[in-house]
C-alpha cells in the first residue's frame, strides 16, 4: 500500500490532479478485514467489504435471483416514466 501512495503521489505531482481520499472507497477482495484496514488506512480513504452498491448496483453479490436486479430495475423505470416514454410489462 505505501508503494501504491508514492504512485499515487507522483501522478498528483505530475497531473497536477489531487485525489480526494475522503471520498474514496476500497473494497478489498479475498482478504482479511483487518488486512484491509491496517493497509487501507496508509491511503486515508473508507473501507468496505463486498458486497456494496456503487451507482445503485450491487457489486460483489449473486446476480442469479430476480431480487438482486429489483433496484436497478425500479430505478429504470422510474427514469423512463419521468421521460413519459411508454413502458410495458
Amino acid at each position: 500500500m505505501r508503494a501504491i501512495k508514492v504512485n499515487i503521489n507522483f501522478f498528483e505531482l505530475i497531473s497536477c490532479l489531487k485525489i480526494n481520499f475522503h471520498k474514496s472507497l476500497l473494497v478489498g477482495v479475498n482478504v482479511s478485514r483487518s488486512w484491509s484496514d491496517d493497509n487501507f488506512n496508509v491511503l486515508n480513504c473508507r473501507v468496505s467489504q463486498t458486497p456494496f452498491t456503487y451507482l445503485l448496483i450491487t457489486l460483489g453479490g449473486n446476480p442469479q435471483p430476480l431480487s438482486f436486479w429489483i433496484p436497478l430495475i425500479d430505478k429504470i423505470m422510474k427514469h423512463l416514466s419521468d421521460w413519459k416514454i411508454c413502458i410495458y410489462h
